[in-house]
């Protein structure tokens, strides 16, 4: 069974690191990339196979082809979009910090 994924970032680890991986990983599909810029999120999409680009945050949590989300942006914004996704329904991994204060830290950790 695999995994529909989007990575919300079009940054170097994304880039890199976590976007090849994902093509690599059989159980894995790459559905989705956000950027607030929707030319990068174009670009990033086309280089690594991903099926559709956004750069706006809540088309991307609609699309049903996305399970799972892969946040790796500013760490100020982690916690926002980590409450997004989770509220609509996408399992989250969140590079670390997952928050940047304590509220963002009970916020999200209090999601259900």
């Amino acid at each position: 069974m695999t995994l529909g994924w989007a990575i919300i970032t079009t940054g170097l680890h994304a880039d890199a690191k976590i976007a090849p991986a994902m093509q690599a990983t059989p159980e894995a599909e790459l559905v989705a990339v956000y950027s607030r810029d929707q030319g990068r999120a174009e670009a990033f999409a086309q280089k690594h196979g991903a099926r559709a680009a956004y750069s706006d945050l809540d088309a991307l949590l609609r699309d049903t082809r996305v399970e799972a989300v892969f946040i790796a942006s500013p760490n100020a914004l982690h916690a926002a979009q980590t409450l997004a996704a989770a509220r609509a329904g996408k399992h989250v991994l969140v590079e670390k910090p997952m928050a940047t204060t304590l509220d963002g830290v009970i916020r999200t950790v209090s999601v259900t």
